[in-house]
């Protein structure tokens, strides 16, 4: 009885270790009008190798834009190829670290962001970081981002955490400081 009691103390907290809440992130510009913005499309893909390791896997690539697709609807953003007013980009990092930017956009001045940090340099494996980019200035706009979770051990579990990770991203947005949708 006693070994049934331990055995099944060790599955629960496994099972809440496993379930552990991932921290997210964001920072973004307080210039944003967020109300103006209705529609969004992907930026242009970089060279898989620019958007991170995890990324490079194409079956991870579509768990994450599907997800992000999701986000965007249930956000009232509609998604238009021809016009759109935020552009989207990606980075998932597995073990190596990712430098965003290579997607051809910019912050703007430091002081024009909630955190006033800028740029966030580089980021550790298990990251995925989601930028949501002005499409007329191409000045990022939004960024948010969650550390160390993304390191599942097979696809099934992988393709789960990825899109838990960006639904908590995604509820970030648009910022509490920006007109109610």
């Amino acid at each position: 009885m006693k070994s049934w009691r331990l055995v099944t103390l060790l599955l629960a907290v496994a099972i809440v270790g496993g379930c552990a809440s991932s921290a997210v992130f964001m920072d973004y510009s307080l210039s944003g009008l967020w109300s103006n913005y209705r529609s969004w499309n992907w930026l242009p893909e970089p060279r898989a190798e620019d958007i991170g390791p995890l990324a490079q896997n194409p079956a991870n690539r579509t768990s994450i834009e599907d997800a992000v697709d999701w986000a965007m609807k249930n956000r009232g953003l509609m998604r238009n190829e021809q016009t759109p007013d935020l552009l989207v980009a990606y980075y998932a990092g597995k073990t190596d670290s990712i430098q965003p930017g290579v997607w051809g956009y910019t912050y703007a001045p430091q002081a024009n962001y909630k955190d006033q940090q800028g740029t966030p340099e580089t980021f550790k494996g298990g990251t995925l970081v989601i930028d949501l980019v002005d499409a007329k200035t191409k000045e990022l706009l939004w960024r948010g981002w969650s550390t160390g979770v993304v390191n599942a051990p097979n696809q099934d579990k992988t393709d789960n955490t990825i899109r838990e990770v960006v639904k908590k991203i995604m509820a970030e947005y648009p910022p509490a400081t920006g007109a109610p949708r």
